[in-house]
């Protein structure tokens, strides 16, 4: 089996990035890591990588569903058309005992992967148990690139692994020179980085050759926060245009959907007037005020929905060929089909008992079953009972490995999401904008957020682990990664 590509047979990379690929595969073992922050080029590199090595015998996957499909875009706009981006779940295979209700993978250690390469994106989302179980897939001599930027959020499910196995020493190359000019946007998240002040663009101009593309507009209360977004969002939808340079040096009129390329973020799901689930409602009602209702049903036709956990749902027959002629839901297993979390989707159909949905890389269309919904003492829905929700507005945390044209942050002063708001979540937020990045409300919120970090906060001791080879089910993978 070949090892990886040697840094020579990749002119396209600068000298830095080569430089950088060069730590991450060097020693010539099994896992490397490459990381970087925006616009340095860590796509670009991937691409370059992926055109030395057998399409048949790699793959490319990501923690979430939004991630998969923005990698596939990305490699096809860098040239690599042949390769379609999974989520790491979608890879292993997962399976459900019905008798149990525990869930496994189809690959593990007794049935690894028949890959070669395997390459991780937004590896900063996964979670020690999850990035586990892809190691201990892993066949034998197979190379895993991981890529990702740990300056993003932790992952939501335990442990902060990317971090870890770079503290315990992992081949790790950095890419630190910025490689494409995403203009205030890519310059903010730098400095959010290294701890300097919040500043915006002085004002909005896409057209320059460094665009000046990050807007805050200052609002003290919540509610004039609200009909600011709502005032933003209407203009969108009224079919207003941002001129935009492109990379040729033209200037395009872009209009942005002010549903399916916009994107409102937020800091908390509950409790806040800005939280997740109030903002819903109300965009609900001001984005979507026609679509079909039915009692029994929160989500209306053409409503912009997320899923909220990993599974099967039952496959919803009575629909039309694809647009492309071929047929919907080809993963498809007895009947039902899988969705990741974090999978976002358009209302096709509601009836009191379910919700017919569309999903997008694969295109899949589903039934969603609906539970009976729980509320709190203030009326406000309790998460876990029936996982999708409206997706009009989504948290950071939902967001990650997701971009959207235009971004428009919330900076909510309610203490609980004071606490939440560090740095790694305002950068993160602030990176998933491509086109246009928007923050509502107090800048001295951000001030004091970009002032914290959580992040190294996390107690893991994953990289104690690894240095004293302990055995545990878990530590058993990252061994046979550093052994083989």
């Amino acid at each position: 089996m070949t090892g990886w590509p040697d840094p020579s047979s990749l002119p396209d990379l600068s000298d830095h990035q080569r430089e950088r690929y060069a730590a991450a595969t060097g020693s010539g073992g099994c896992l490397a890591i490459l990381g970087g922050r925006p616009g340095t080029g860590k796509t670009f590199s991937l691409a370059r990588i992926l055109s030395k090595v057998p399409a048949g015998r790699s793959a490319v996957a990501a923690p979430t569903g939004k991630a998969a499909v923005r990698i596939t875009e990305s490699l096809r706009r860098a040239g690599v058309a042949d390769i379609r981006a999974t989520t790491i779940h979608s890879l292993l295979g997962p399976n459900r005992d019905e008798d149990s209700g525990e869930w496994s993978f189809e690959h593990d250690e007794t049935n690894p992967l028949p890959l070669d390469w395997i390459f991780v994106d937004e590896a900063s989302m996964c979670d020690t148990a999850l990035l586990g179980s892809l190691l201990a897939a892993r066949a034998p001599g197979c190379r895993v690139m991981l890529i990702g930027d740990v300056n993003q959020l932790s992952p939501v499910g335990h442990g902060a692994p990317l971090r870890d196995l770079i503290a315990a020493g992992l081949p790790y190359g950095e890419l630190t020179e910025i490689r494409r000019n995403a203009g205030r946007i890519v310059r903010c998240c730098h400095g959010i980085v290294d701890r300097h002040q919040f500043e915006p663009s002085p004002g909005l101009d896409l057209a320059v050759e460094s665009p000046e593309n990050l807007i805050h507009v200052e609002r003290g209360q919540p509610e004039a926060q609200i009909e600011t977004l709502k005032t933003m969002l209407e203009k969108f939808r009224g079919g207003a245009s941002l001129a935009v340079r492109l990379e040729n040096g033209t200037i395009e009129q872009r209009q942005v959907d002010a549903v399916w390329q916009t994107q409102v973020l937020v800091p908390v799901n509950q409790k806040s007037p800005l939280a997740r689930t109030r903002l819903n409602t109300i965009l609900q009602s001001f984005l979507n005020p026609g679509g079909e209702q039915v009692k029994g049903n929160k989500f209306r036709v053409a409503d912009k929905v997320v899923n909220g956990r990993n599974g099967y749902f039952p496959v919803e027959t009575n629909i039309p060929r694809n647009l492309d002629g071929g047929p919907w839901n080809q993963d498809s297993r007895e009947g039902k089909i899988y969705a990741c979390n974090g999978d976002v989707g358009r209302v096709l159909a509601v009836f009191p008992r379910y919700t017919v949905a569309r999903l997008w890389c694969p295109d899949r269309i589903i039934r969603i079953p609906h539970g009976e919904q729980q509320v709190d003492e203030d009326g406000e829905e309790i998460e876990g009972n029936n996982e999708w929700q409206l997706a009009y507005a989504i948290s950071v945390h939902k967001a990650q490995g997701s971009q959207a044209s235009v971004v428009i942050t919330m900076a909510d002063s309610y203490p609980g999401a004071r606490m939440l708001c560090d740095r790694a979540f305002w950068y993160t937020a602030l990176s998933r904008a491509e086109t246009l990045a928007i923050t509502v409300g107090q800048k001295e919120v951000i001030d004091d957020g970009i002032q914290k970090s959580h992040t190294w906060q996390r107690k893991t001791f994953l990289t104690e682990d690894i240095h004293s080879l302990a055995q545990s089910s878990i530590i058993h993978s990252w061994e046979r990664a550093l052994s083989e």
